[in-house]
């Protein structure tokens, strides 16, 4: 008997929310749609997003939607993924470490895809928040430094960006980068063109049927013209699949 449309997009949701909701368990960062086609990854966090504020809430996740839609994508195409977590959640074990949850920019989705966001917010946006903070705080250092950060392990980087599955991914700085070379090493080996392999900025490499394009340091060129339109020009590359301009 052919299972209904409807039963099917519950069950993915529910399969993709327990998903989420393991990775945050362990310190992922993650924020947007679960369904998006477009992946942001960060590397370098910013000062706000240390103190436990949204990834990409500031001026590099607005001027990326600016970016991205004036190619093409929709609003509700994004989601972003941090390549490192508070070491208080390395160091307090898998259990009991929570990452943050959010949206980016309020940005809507389609096709229902946002309530598996939506469900998982609801399910443990509380205890999420508070072990965030627990993590944040215990990571500081004794004279109030920042937040300690270390990056995702390969293993956990790699259950994250499968989970998420999306169709392209923006690696938006060096760290992020380095992340994704070290994860990704079989698939990246077997590139021809040696600068493609190492996600040298600005060249798109296809890794296992993904579009992968790397930028040293996004959010660092806002406030210089000639890189911000070096960036411009990396992600005018990116145009959604069959996009007729």
């Amino acid at each position: 008997m052919a299972v209904p449309t409807t039963e099917k997009k519950e069950a993915l949701a529910a399969a993709v929310e327990q998903e989420l909701a393991s990775l945050q368990a362990r310190g992922v960062i993650a924020v947007g749609n679960a369904f998006s086609p477009v992946l942001l990854i960060k590397g370098a966090l910013n000062e706000d997003e240390l103190a436990g504020g949204a990834l990409l809430a500031g001026a590099d996740g607005a001027a990326l939607r600016s970016a991205l839609s004036a190619i093409g994508w929709e609003p509700q195409d994004f989601c972003a993924l941090s390549a490192v977590r508070f070491a208080a959640a390395g160091a307090a074990g898998e259990e009991g470490a929570a990452g943050a949850v959010g949206s980016i920019g309020g940005a809507g989705s389609a096709d229902g895809a946002g309530d598996v966001e939506a469900a998982s917010d609801a399910a443990g946006a509380a205890s999420a928040a508070a072990a965030n903070d627990a993590a944040i705080a215990a990571g500081a250092s004794a004279d109030g430094a920042a937040p300690r950060v270390e990056a995702l392990s390969p293993e956990l980087f790699r259950e994250a960006v499968e989970a998420l599955d999306p169709e392209a991914i923006i690696l938006l700085d060096t760290p992020a980068a380095d992340v994704m070379r070290e994860t990704y090493a079989d698939a990246l080996a077997i590139i021809e063109d040696f600068d493609t392999a190492m996600l040298k900025p600005g060249l798109i490499a296809s890794v296992l049927g993904r579009r992968v394009l790397a930028l040293d340091g996004f959010e660092a060129s806002l406030g210089v013209p000639a890189e911000k339109q070096r960036m411009w020009a990396y992600l005018k590359q990116l145009k959604p699949l069959g996009a007729p301009y």
